[in-house]
């Protein structure tokens, strides 16, 4: 790739330059980069949205889902009943996009996909990388820390919730830049060097890849609906999920396809070239087949400790 690797260099030993200050480095690679804020782009994409079509979309943000029923008759036209913190809504389809609480309403995927707590540069180590972002005000965003964690990052497998922040991780993400630049490159701290320190959710697979598809009844544990009488067919519940931590550049795509997924089985497809999933790789989508064989055990080995998977 001669056009794209043509502003990209490599630095190895002694020719890496002072001015980075990492004397520790054994080679890094530099070239151009940007910078987004995930936040305001989705949030803007949000805004944009219900703005162009304000009858059609709607954020019910701070609405806890508590339940989901399926109507008796398998011909209504919206056979879902969700029960939430507002009340109730019915609704043809029901789209599971919350990736590390799929398991919740989808028990069939619970040991298939787990959770895990997430706490540019890149500094890749022996056991896992951090990420570094600078921003135009001088402040640093830097992330990750998770082969720090208790166990190897063992220890933050499975967790649902990230309200707590892992003392192992808090360690690592105080004290790893300045032991990375050096301690006399990187300067004494003035006052609490760290404006701000969280954690959040990720989702991870068994096998490594996304979940997109229509889920069977057996995943969900409610009841399938046939073809109406009309001719027409009745709504599904679908999973996008298991991003692998990679959501910014996983969900675009993923979400395409699930979109062409959904209007092709309501037959409102007609375009050949909108029906084309062919670029869509196999492994990601769902089947039985592929719930059989992910599952994971809920137990790790004896040397190590119980998981929470």
């Amino acid at each position: 790739m001669p056009e794209e690797s043509a502003e990209w260099v490599s630095y190895e030993g002694d020719s890496i330059p002072e001015e980075f200050k990492l004397s520790r480095a054994s080679g890094f690679i530099a070239g151009p980069a940007g910078a987004l804020w995930p936040y305001k782009f989705v949030t803007g994409v949000l805004s944009h949205l219900l703005s162009e079509y304000p009858k059609a979309f709607h954020v019910a943000n701070h609405t806890a889902v508590r339940a989901i029923h399926t109507e008796a008759s398998s011909s209504s036209s919206q056979p879902y009943r969700i029960e939430n913190s507002r009340g109730t809504i019915s609704a043809k389809h029901v789209i599971h996009c919350t990736n590390a609480h799929v398991g919740h309403f989808v028990p069939g995927l619970r040991g298939r996909i787990f959770s895990a707590t997430k706490h540019s540069w890149l500094f890749n180590y022996d056991r896992g990388f951090d990420y570094l972002t600078q921003l135009p005000t001088g402040q640093m965003m830097f992330g990750r820390g998770f082969a720090n964690g208790e166990g190897g990052g063992v220890g933050d497998l499975g967790i649902a919730k990230d309200d707590e922040m892992s003392v192992y991780i808090d360690i690592h993400l105080s004290g790893a830049l300045s032991a990375v630049f050096g301690h006399k490159a990187w300067g004494p701290a003035q006052g609490n060097p760290i404006r701000a320190m969280w954690t959040g959710n990720m989702a991870f697979s068994t096998d490594g890849f996304p979940w997109v598809g229509r889920l069977p009844g057996s995943a969900t544990g409610r009841s399938e609906h046939e073809p109406e009488k009309a001719g027409g067919k009745t709504g599904s519940e679908w999973v996008c999920a298991a991003l692998g931590g990679e959501g910014m550049v996983q969900a675009w795509l993923c979400g395409k396809a699930l979109g062409t997924m959904i209007l092709k089985h309501d037959g409102q497809l007609v375009a050949a070239a909108d029906l084309d999933l062919s670029w869509f790789p196999d492994q990601l989508l769902v089947s039985e087949k592929r719930i059989a064989e992910a599952e994971m055990p809920k137990n790790m080995p004896d040397s190590r400790r119980q998981s929470n998977l």
